[in-house]
């Protein structure tokens, strides 16, 4: 569970830096639209920087349309990561 947590908490520090919300606590219940103005195209290019990042691959793109909130980012990044 100790790797979940460390995984988790490194997944928000990449959102935190690459949205600029440093000094925004984030929960996992944001809606990545509304809550932190993530259109589609920052989505995407979202996904692309944190594949990159931490080493995973979405295999079925079309999960991303899907993903609404900070948890179902989590969720679907563990879900493609090799860590797990």
């Amino acid at each position: 569970m100790q790797n979940n947590q460390t995984f988790d908490q490194k997944l928000v520090t990449i959102l935190k830096d690459k949205l600029g919300l440093e000094d925004q606590e984030l929960n996992l219940q944001d809606n990545l639209e509304t809550d932190l103005n993530i259109g589609e195209l920052e989505k995407a290019d979202l996904f692309a920087s944190l594949e990159k990042e931490l080493n995973f691959s979405i295999e079925d793109k079309s999960r991303l349309v899907n993903v609404k909130t900070l948890e179902d980012l989590i969720h679907l990044v563990e879900e493609n990561s090799h860590e797990f």
